[in-house]
């Protein structure tokens, strides 16, 4: 079962655990769930902290539509300089009841 079927329509938690680079360390992470055309959680920002932290937000999938899988995660740090970094530990996608 592709990632596409087994969130389709379902509820998710999708957990982040980051922290900030030892170097230029960025003070926000930004995580995005996008099911393509049906729909995106749009992006969700968070203020990093020293050690790792998880982050997390639920969000409920669309039913997909058509044969394309387009899912994915994006996860970037809010880089006002562009040059900030962001050390990531693990990422968990969990279906809900």
């Amino acid at each position: 079962m592709c990632i596409r079927d087994r969130f389709s329509g379902r509820k998710i938690r999708v957990t982040v655990r980051a922290r900030p680079a030892d170097d230029k360390g960025a003070m926000e992470l930004q995580v995005n769930y996008s099911a393509g055309r049906v729909g995106e959680s749009g992006w969700q920002k968070f203020a990093l902290q020293p050690g790792f932290t998880d982050f997390a937000f639920e969000y409920d999938v669309p039913v997909a539509t058509g044969e394309q899988g387009v899912d994915y995660l994006a996860v970037r740090p809010v880089v006002p300089e562009k040059e900030r970094g962001v050390l990531i530990e693990r990422i968990t996608i969990d279906r809900l009841p």
